[in-house]
């Protein structure tokens, strides 16, 4: 069962309580105000539920997006993982820029204990390292 958490013209967020799952697809050129209001439609969800897996679909996403990178890293990530964010995977866009913007967000590699991620050529291989930790990542 899916539960639509936001709905835009370039991000939709679901939640699929069955595998306990959050769904950002990410469409289009983004705006820092726009991802910075999916990132707390992300968080608000974090804060509701014990454990929270986040897959974040860059299929369908142009352009880059790294004047918000920083924000992500260091204000958003950890207040994300305070909350209750467990693993993220992503899933790489075909568009040079976006995959560059990645890659850049993903740099100063955050993980620990508590929190990690990584990057999939696919949804079904991002889904199924987030469920079971099987599958290798490009990362």
């Amino acid at each position: 069962m899916t539960q639509i958490i936001l709905e835009q013209q370039n991000l939709v967020i679901s939640y699929d309580k069955v595998k306990n799952l959050l769904i950002c697809h990410w469409v289009g050129y983004q705006s820092v105000e726009g991802i910075q209001q999916g990132c707390e439609a992300i968080l608000a969800h974090a804060k509701t539920h014990d454990q929270t897996y986040l897959l974040n679909n860059l299929v369908e996403l142009k352009g880059t997006f790294t004047a918000v990178n920083d924000w992500v890293n260091n204000e958003w990530l950890p207040k994300a993982i305070n909350a209750g964010l467990v693993r993220t995977a992503y899933v790489y866009s075909p568009d040079v820029f976006a995959k560059f913007a990645l890659n850049n967000l993903l740099k100063p590699r955050q993980t620990s204990d508590k929190y990690t991620y990584n990057a999939f050529g696919t949804v079904e291989d991002a889904i199924d390292w987030l469920l079971t930790g099987s599958v290798e990542p490009l990362l």
